[in-house]
């Protein structure tokens, strides 16, 4: 009876320990799994940041060149107009000569 009662005791605290060892088994699984989780929101969120920054660039790229299309409109523009005062010139030049 006694070498049963010590069998059984014997299989409990094995099966016990088998427990224990798979429920630590368990939670570092998780805790890896949390982990992982963790540093794939982090990255996630580099990546986002990354994202803002590239389209905050192209933004600034896109308003340098809107600015620098409006120079050279007005530059355009000034020289048309520098262009139409020189030929209103040459053609009082002409008129006079001509009389």
């Amino acid at each position: 009876m006694k070498t049963q009662g010590i069998e059984t005791a014997c299989q409990r605290l094995m099966q016990a320990a088998e427990k224990r060892y798979k429920r630590h088994r368990l939670s570092t699984l998780l805790q890896n799994e949390q982990e992982e989780a963790i540093e794939r929101r982090k990255l996630e969120e580099q990546k986002v940041n990354l994202h803002r920054e590239v389209l905050q660039l192209r933004r600034e790229e896109l308003d340098h060149q809107r600015h620098q299309h409006e120079l050279i409109r007005e530059h355009m523009q000034h020289q048309a107009a520098q262009t139409e005062s020189l030929l209103k010139l040459v053609a009082a030049a002409i008129s006079q000569t001509n009389t």
